[in-house]
């Protein structure tokens, strides 16, 4: 016969393993609720990635950002900076700032490359080629200023990487 003694050590010996297996399947669940909630983040960044770039005000902005007729480093000391024109240099600087802040997400490995949509490769392009060498000098002639858009460069240059890394991915309109 069994006394209570033993009854209670099998109990144990077949209690231990099943706690073991109990705790592996809720750590197994845990990780892929994680998983999915860090899915469901990265879903929800790319819609506001999208929304911002997308919406009609930012739209409108960068298409004027584009339009204003900077020539050069001269010409924009002496017709576009903050004090002559200060309504385009609030657009513009919306416009470097969003991109600059994007450019410092790719930087330290929140956003990945193929993250940004090719829409907003695009801009990112049009305006870094269009205003690089201004931002570039304004780095060279002020030392309050040498940092100054460093992440939007960033940016620029790791959009031309992958871009070239992956022609199939570009669609020439």
């Amino acid at each position: 016969m069994v006394d209570l003694e033993t009854l209670l050590t099998y109990l144990t010996l077949i209690s231990v393993p099943i706690g073991v297996f109990y705790h592996i399947i809720t750590l197994n669940n845990t990780r892929k609720n994680q998983e999915m909630q860090l899915e469901t983040r990265k879903v929800q960044l790319y819609m506001q990635l999208l929304d911002r770039f997308s919406s009609e005000e930012s739209r409108l902005r960068s298409i004027e950002v584009l339009k204003m007729d900077v020539k050069d480093y001269e010409d924009y000391r002496e017709n576009w900076n903050m004090y002559k024109n200060p309504e385009a240099a609030a657009k513009r600087f919306h416009v470097w700032t969003e991109l600059d802040g994007l450019g410092q997400l790719l930087s330290e490995g929140l956003i990945s490359i193929d993250f940004i949509p090719p829409n907003i490769q695009r801009i990112v392009m049009l305006h870094w080629e269009k205003y690089g060498p201004v931002i570039k000098e304004i780095r060279n002639q002020d030392e309050e200023q040498k940092d100054r858009n460093v992440y939007f460069e960033y940016l620029y240059n790791e959009v031309i990487k992958y871009r070239k890394e992956h022609p199939e991915l570009i669609i020439n309109r």
